[in-house]
């Protein structure tokens, strides 16, 4: 049937080195015969690297970005292409940054390069991307993938160790994130990519089996990082949906988000995994052990959350989104939310 056709890219370009930033950008629009560029950076980034891209490069337009990726800010940059889609669009920065980035390259159907300076989720290769709404809600809109990535270690390995243990906490959440993927497959008669599950496994184990690697901030642990979150990208692209690496673990850091914005977006999907583990019935303990050993959060007040605050984002998460997953569609009791995080010791 012509309405099941699905379109599958599995196209970017990755280039790793020391200091190629400018020159690596230069050469990437010289070979594409683009004149004109829009940088995106966030103040961060924009000082480490993206004003002198800026200055470099013929950037007709640098957009500064502070805060949270908003659908408003997104619609507002768009602008900026629309009557000129012969411009390449570079995404300077991390997971807001990229996402508004891939929406803006997405809407004006021209080229999208990153830089990413922080490897903190697995924003950076996939074809979605999510934005606040209305009154602090969430909603993730289909966007596109990077044509190019260009992963410069000099800067990435100046990251704070802190944003490195988020993207290893975004992986991680592949644990619970499969079953409920296959739950709701099942339970809604829908079909589930199975080449799919199997390889989101693979990565799984890859990245519980090097996690202290990867936690460690060492150069070879950062580019392992690099590679998994980029094929987290491509894993969202095969399946065509962010239910392969996001479930009830990722409604429990919306619920968070929503509530109180406090974390890191791979520190509080760390917690959702360990709620959602012990509600999924697998090895939690073992989970709890790696997280802690990592150095990610286990309790709820390393999060600067207070144990209210924590069992109203428990309470509200599987609202977030309306997906079926051990959760279930409606809000917890309260007491069911604090007997969870009791017996986990989150509070």
């Amino acid at each position: 049937m012509l309405n099941d056709r699905n379109s599958i890219n599995f196209n970017v370009n990755l280039v790793l080195g020391y200091d190629l930033s400018v020159e690596e950008l230069k050469y990437y629009m010289r070979s594409l015969k683009y004149e004109s560029a829009i940088l995106i950076a966030s103040p961060t980034s924009y000082e480490i690297i993206g004003r002198r891209i800026s200055e470099s490069l013929p950037v007709r337009a640098s957009i500064v970005v502070k805060g949270r990726a908003t659908l408003s800010k997104a619609e507002e940059y768009i602008m900026g292409c629309r009557d000129n889609p012969e411009v390449l669009v570079i995404g300077v920065g991390g997971g807001s940054v990229i996402d508004l980035s891939k929406y803006v390259a997405h809407q004006c159907s021209t080229r999208l390069a990153i830089l990413p300076t922080i490897l903190s989720s697995n924003a950076l290769a996939s074809p979605f991307s999510v934005f606040e709404i209305d009154n602090g809600k969430l909603t993730t809109l289909k966007t596109k993938i990077p044509d190019v990535i260009v992963a410069d270690f000099s800067i990435l390995e100046k990251q704070p160790r802190r944003f490195i243990l988020s993207g290893l906490g975004d992986l991680l959440a592949k644990y619970t994130s499969l079953t409920d993927y296959m739950y709701s497959g099942l339970i809604e008669k829908r079909a589930y990519n199975r080449v799919a599950v199997n390889l989101g496994e693979s990565l799984l184990k890859l990245a519980f089996d090097n996690a202290m690697l990867i936690a460690s901030g060492r150069k070879d642990g950062i580019e392992l990082l690099l590679h998994l979150l980029i094929l987290d990208g491509y894993l969202i692209e095969l399946a065509n949906t962010t239910r392969i690496v996001a479930g009830c673990e990722h409604m429990v850091a919306y619920g968070i988000e929503t509530l109180t914005g406090k974390g890191l977006h791979g520190e509080q999907v760390a917690i959702g995994t360990l709620i959602c583990s012990f509600l999924q019935n697998k090895n939690w303990i073992m989970l709890k052990e790696l997280l802690f050993k990592t150095g990610l959060p286990v309790k709820a007040s390393q999060l600067g959350l207070s144990n209210e605050e924590m069992m109203k984002a428990l309470i509200m998460a599987p609202e977030t989104r309306d997906w079926l997953t051990i959760l279930g569609k409606n809000k917890l009791e309260e007491k069911i939310a604090t007997r969870i995080l009791s017996e986990l010791e989150i509070i």
